[in-house]
């Protein structure tokens, strides 16, 4: 894998808090991650950071295309927190990509559990989380893949942060930054206040509030209004006039523009 050195250069330069290891191409920024965790048990954030990966992937294992004309990153960070204290981290990192893509002029909305939509309710970018357990430390892998512009014709389904409305496109080292800044300051305060310190920006960027959604709990399909997430992260609906919660449930279909 050839080193992208002018990048690492440049991201450093505007970072000093967070170490950088960037290449031309990769098979998932996700797998190098893990391999660097293993080799590397260091306190200070790391991002792999890729201008194309191959096999990149989602939440359930869904591909995920990132073409050079995208942000495709995985950040490497050891945490003081037991494994059990990270619910809820997932909608961390959209309010922090969200915070960074406004200093962009770019409004997004969040959907539950990890997408980034457009206004105009197409999804622009995912979220990805691994925790692992490495000699005792737990590791919490951050992957963020987003589209900077539109990579194919195939715009009906996804869309592009950037379009012709936008008289400039940022680098992906101009986007880096912002997204770095942003994601170590949620860090910090996520370690120390979970996710209660963030689900008040989260439900006022949250897309499809008050709307219906069918989803899948274990082996049942539910349908009721989505009414927000709980202070653990996990998903409430009101159904009957009762508020449930469903931790670990999938969005089957629903409205969530």
């Amino acid at each position: 894998m050839e080193r992208l050195s002018n990048w690492e250069q440049e991201l450093s330069a505007a970072c000093s808090t967070c170490h950088f290891v960037c290449y031309s191409e990769v098979s998932s920024t996700m797998d190098v991650a893990r391999e660097y965790a293993t080799l590397h048990h260091e306190h200070t954030p790391c991002l792999v950071l890729a201008e194309r990966q191959m096999s990149g992937r989602g939440r359930l294992g869904r591909k995920w295309d990132a073409t050079v004309s995208g942000f495709a990153g995985t950040f490497v960070f050891f945490s003081k927190c037991e494994m059990s204290a990270l619910q809820g981290y997932s909608l961390v990192v959209g309010c922090a990509v969200a915070r960074a893509l406004e200093k962009f002029h770019v409004p997004t909305h969040l959907k539950w559990p990890n997408d980034i939509l457009l206004a105009n309710g197409r999804k622009a970018g995912g979220i990805l989380i691994e925790i692992l357990k490495i000699e005792g430390k737990v590791c919490v892998l951050t992957g963020i893949g987003l589209n900077i512009i539109s990579p194919s014709s195939n715009f009906s389904e996804s869309g592009a942060l950037f379009g012709d409305s936008h008289e400039k496109v940022p680098t992906v080292c101009e986007l880096t930054v912002p997204i770095v800044q942003e994601l170590l300051l949620s860090w910090n305060v996520f370690e120390r206040e979970g996710f209660r310190g963030f689900r008040d920006e989260w439900l006022s960027r949250a897309a499809g509030i008050g709307k219906e959604l069918l989803i899948e709990s274990g082996k049942r399909r539910i349908r009721g209004l989505f009414t927000g997430v709980d202070e653990n992260g996990n998903l409430t609906l009101e159904r009957d006039g009762k508020l449930e919660v469903f931790p670990g449930a999938q969005i089957v279909k629903g409205d969530q523009q």
